[in-house]
Parts: structure tokens; sequence; C-alpha cells
């Protein structure tokens, strides 16, 4: 695959795949159709390919430290909110970000 654009018809788990391996960042597609990207710091995201909507889905999960007040977490969560990034707090200390690229 070389630098140029893709036709929107060509997107496809398979070619978002590509793109990441070009790079040289780890990355292989589930049974499901979801990009896995594991960073070499061991960091994981998952990209879905929503194709009604035409989007990309970037999903990551982090984990807070038990020693961070309630007060803490949800400020740091407006602020990444305050952005383009939704993030939300599933589990009392996990922290889900999401990404939608059009």
């Amino acid at each position: 695959m070389n630098n140029s654009l893709i036709n929107e018809e060509k997107v496809t788990p398979e070619t978002i795949q590509a793109l990441f391996d070009n790079a040289l960042i780890k990355a292989t597609v589930d049974e499901e159709g979801d990009i896995q990207i594991t960073t070499d710091m061991g960091t994981v995201c998952f990209v879905t390919l929503l194709q009604n909507q035409k989007m990309l889905k970037y999903l990551s999960f982090f984990s807070f430290k038990d020693k961070l007040s309630p007060e803490h977490k949800l400020s740091f969560l407006n602020e990444l909110n305050s952005g383009v990034i939704f993030s939300r707090m599933p589990k009392e200390n996990v922290l889900l970000s999401e990404y939608f690229l059009s």
C-alpha cells in the first residue's frame, strides 16, 4: 500500500490493518472484523469500521490507580470529554475512551 488516499469503497478492516502495518505498528484483525493495535509499550487499542456511518471508532481501556479520588477521576474524564474523545467509567477504576473519525 502506498501513501495515496483509499477510496471509500475500498476501506476494509484489512486495508486499515495494512496502514498500521506500514507504519510498523502491530495490528491484527479479529473474527468480528475489529482491528486490535498493540503499541511497543503494550497499550491495546481497537479500531472498528462503522460502515453505515462511514466512521472509524477507536476504543481503548485504561485503569485508574486505586488511591485516586472520585473527584480526580471525574475531573480527568471531563478534561478528556472537552475535546473529541468520549470517555466514561463503566466500572469504578476503569476508563473507557472512544474516538470517532469520519
